[in-house]
């Protein structure tokens, strides 16, 4: 295993907080529009 081309869990765990923020950030903002357009 070469530490070189592996990714450290931690930043792993990072990507994906990010992901799944970005992600609850797009469908709250969606959700508004929703509701606020209806």
């Amino acid at each position: 295993m070469n530490p070189a081309h592996s990714v450290p869990t931690w930043q792993k765990f990072k990507n994906i907080l990010i992901s799944l923020f970005h992600l609850e950030y797009i469908f709250e903002d969606w959700h508004n529009n929703y509701t606020f357009t209806v």
